[in-house]
């Protein structure tokens, strides 16, 4: 198991921490965030701010084939199953969401996840053709070590979802914050496999049809009534899910992987 914090906020470039000949134009991006919310984004910032994501996602980039390299120099990617993956993704000013990740647009909602073995039962290249989650990880794994099955749960193993064995009926659970902090709210959702998504936001439903509108521009709730439904039927499912999670055994958990001190 290895994380990869980068990329992610602030956007710093890695080989202009302690400055450089190459690292005019620079913004702090750590310094900005000191003063959200509301903090009024310049041109010129938000094109800086632009190029230092790229650079931190390059430099994770290569830091992976690092790993990689160093690993099949030791000889135990034989026989082993490697799955890379985000955990969210990053709105660049999309919706209005400036350089951080809270909302449930498919902007953070997508990540990359690749599933890699030396000796693959499956076309190199192939794609799930059923929607899949992080949570399908667990599972994954699972399965390729030939051990029982976590249950009680919607992880489904990805290597069956890419042969196409067990596709996904049902729609995904979205669960995010309303703003960066999260004390501001929590928004609520569902993902239908046929790419119809359901946002509760506060007291509004937001309905997007990502077949003909994929980056979630018309908001369609008005007119889809039963999409509304179905999606306050999954919302509600979350919530009484989530009463049962303690604030205290949430907190133990952010701080287990670093995001609070």
């Amino acid at each position: 198991w290895v994380h990869l914090f980068e990329p992610h906020s602030p956007y710093e470039r890695s080989d202009c921490v302690n400055g450089g000949p190459d690292c005019t134009g620079i913004v702090d991006h750590r310094a900005i965030l000191a003063k959200e919310p509301g903090y009024s984004y310049t041109e010129a910032e938000e094109t800086a701010l632009r190029r230092q994501y790229r650079a931190e996602v390059e430099y994770t980039d290569t830091q992976i084939g690092v790993l990689m390299d160093g690993l099949r120099n030791a000889g135990v990617l034989d026989g082993a199953l490697v799955v890379v993956s985000g955990d969210h993704g990053e709105s660049l000013g999309e919706h209005g969401i400036k350089f951080n990740h809270h909302g449930l647009y498919d902007d953070v909602l997508r990540v990359p996840m690749i599933v890699w073995t030396p000796k693959p039962d499956w076309t190199p290249g192939a794609v799930a053709a059923s929607q899949v989650t992080v949570l399908d990880i667990a599972n994954t794994f699972l399965e390729w070590a030939h051990l029982p099955l976590l249950s009680k749960t919607t992880s489904q193993p990805l290597l069956r979802e890419v042969r196409g064995d067990a596709p996904r009926n049902g729609p995904v659970m979205l669960l995010g914050r309303l703003e960066v902090s999260r004390t501001a709210g929590q928004l609520y959702g569902a993902r239908d496999p046929k790419g119809v998504k359901y946002i509760l936001n506060g007291t509004t439903d937001e309905v997007y049809d990502l077949g003909v509108d994929p980056g979630e521009l018309v908001n369609i709730a008005a007119d889809q009534p039963n999409a509304v439904a179905a999606g306050r039927s999954t919302t509600d499912l979350i919530r009484r899910q989530l009463g049962q999670a303690p604030e205290a055994q949430t907190s133990e958990m952010l701080k287990a992987l670093g995001y609070q001190e």
